[in-house]
């Protein structure tokens, strides 16, 4: 009977230099690697002479190693699922330390960009509400916020959108205007003087036709004949005589007898009178037209809406300046007039000057202006309900320009699109993991039942004539209710 073995010639080195003490049956066992086989060469080297050594593998199927449980596990099974589950667990470890660890390392990052820009962002819209909220109380009011002025974002980055040129010096400073106004009365509607160019017209035709009258006297004068001063001379001396007998003339001091009262009156005829008061008339006409043009337009500013006074202030320049050039031209016919009648048997030209820019175009603009006046005085709520949507769209715009909002937006979204990707594919690396996961799940499942596979061992020990050995179940307590063998 062999009762030690000498393990000092072996290639593995084990603990001890031999074996003692061996009975008739030993069960050696251990995991791989431990030395099983080099002590049944051991065994084979130092007694292969004496005795028939035979290597048994039978129980080989029957035994796996489990490295989780720092143990054996029983069953032929059982060892084909261990070394698939170590390979699996192999599987998602290189997965979980390596692509997937690398993935969640850049999510993060990304996580942290996308973090640190939003918080930039939510103090850019805090401090902007608070600024737009001091600097704007009536429009923004006392308990506007940053959630107030985000959503303003949103509406002022549409109207920017929709159309071109928002954002305008003329038109902001018109919807202040309409923003500031109040309701007017505006129940008399302003008036002026206007000299239609109907009447201007016919005005200019009356004068020539006084210019170029012909009027010839019945009976000859010498002295005054063909000398327009004399005649105009006896003519004013006729108007200031009082026609008595024996009248002296105050121009030459000589007696005015009955018979060159008589001269004179064929001479200067009725023509004459009739075209001098004819030219009179004319010179009334024209003054009192005068005196109306001479008069400057100021329109009563009270009387219109804020929005609307430099268009008013524009076309009151207009008509002054048509007024002005009216003015001119009235004057020049009055001269002709007054030529004429020095001259009241001579025929003169006509006046050609065309006629100065006209009042028509002057009332229409007023009259058109007028109607916008009634209005918006007629809708100013409305009107002024949209002067603050721009206003406040154009004060935000402002604000977000100042802060290369634009940028900012478009660096946390392309973050967030990055992120994203990221994600997606720590998804399917996750859901790799799982797949592997529930196939070990599938492989522990086909794991044959230990009991049985030790009632296996027993009955191989059984036959080989040894019934002093036998492996027995015990139950842990605890999370861990694994089954464990001893003998």
């Amino acid at each position: 009977m062999i009762s030690k073995v000498d393990l000092k010639r072996q290639n593995y080195i084990f603990q001890d230099k031999e074996i003692k003490n061996l009975k008739c049956v030993n069960y050696i066992y251990g995991k791989n690697g431990t030395g099983k086989s080099s002590l049944v060469d051991a065994i084979e080297y130092e007694y292969g002479d004496k005795y028939n050594i035979c290597k048994f593998d039978g129980f080989e199927n029957l035994f796996g190693e489990n490295e989780g449980l720092q143990a054996i596990s029983l069953g032929n099974e059982n060892k084909n699922t261990e070394k698939e589950i170590k390979k699996i667990n192999k599987e998602i470890k290189e997965i979980t330390n390596g692509v997937l660890g690398e993935l969640k390392e850049d999510d993060n990052e990304y996580e942290d960009k996308i973090k640190k820009e939003n918080r930039k962002l939510k103090t850019f819209y805090t401090q902007s509400a608070s600024k737009l909220k001091q600097e704007h109380p009536r429009i923004f009011g006392v308990f506007y916020n940053i959630n107030g002025f985000e959503k303003d974002v949103k509406e002022a980055k549409k109207a920017y959108e929709s159309k071109e040129n928002y954002i305008n010096d003329k038109r902001f400073k018109n919807y202040k205007l309409i923003l500031d106004d109040k309701v007017i009365d505006a129940s008399k509607k302003p008036n002026f003087f206007i000299l239609q160019e109907s009447d201007l017209n016919n005005l200019k035709d009356d004068v020539n036709s006084i210019l170029v009258a012909s009027i010839k006297p019945q009976k000859i004068i010498k002295e005054l004949q063909n000398n327009s001063k004399k005649e105009q001379f006896a003519l004013e001396g006729m108007k200031i005589h009082k026609r008595q007998e024996n009248e002296i003339c105050a121009f030459c001091g000589n007696k005015i007898t009955k018979e060159r009262w008589e001269l004179l009156d064929n001479y200067f005829s009725k023509a004459v009178d009739n075209l001098q008061k004819n030219i009179e008339n004319k010179e009334k006409i024209i003054n009192r037209y005068s005196k109306k043009v001479n008069k400057e337009v100021r329109f009563n500013t009270t009387m219109w809406h804020p929005e609307l006074l430099e268009e008013l202030s524009n076309i009151e320049k207009d008509i002054n300046i048509s007024r002005h050039e009216t003015s001119i031209y009235l004057d020049k016919l009055l001269k002709k007039l007054e030529a004429r009648k020095l001259n009241i048997f001579k025929s003169m030209k006509k006046v050609e000057d065309v006629l100065p820019k006209n009042y028509d175009e002057n009332l229409n603009s007023i009259n058109e202006l007028w109607d916008k006046n009634i209005e918006i005085n007629n809708n100013l709520k409305e009107m002024q309900k949209r002067a603050k949507k721009y206003i406040v769209n154009a004060l935000v715009l402002n604000k977000i320009s100042t802060f290369d909002y634009r940028n900012k937006i478009e660096e946390i979204k392309e973050n967030k699109r990055k992120k994203d990707e990221l994600e997606e594919k720590i998804k399917n690396k996750e859901k790799i993991i799982s797949n592997l996961q529930n196939i070990k799940k599938d492989e522990i499942n086909k794991t044959k039942n230990e009991i049985e596979a030790a009632n296996d061992i027993n009955k191989y020990i059984s036959k080989l004539g040894d019934n002093s050995f036998k492996l027995q179940n015990i139950k842990r307590k605890g999370a861990h209710k694994r089954s464990l063998y001893n003998s």
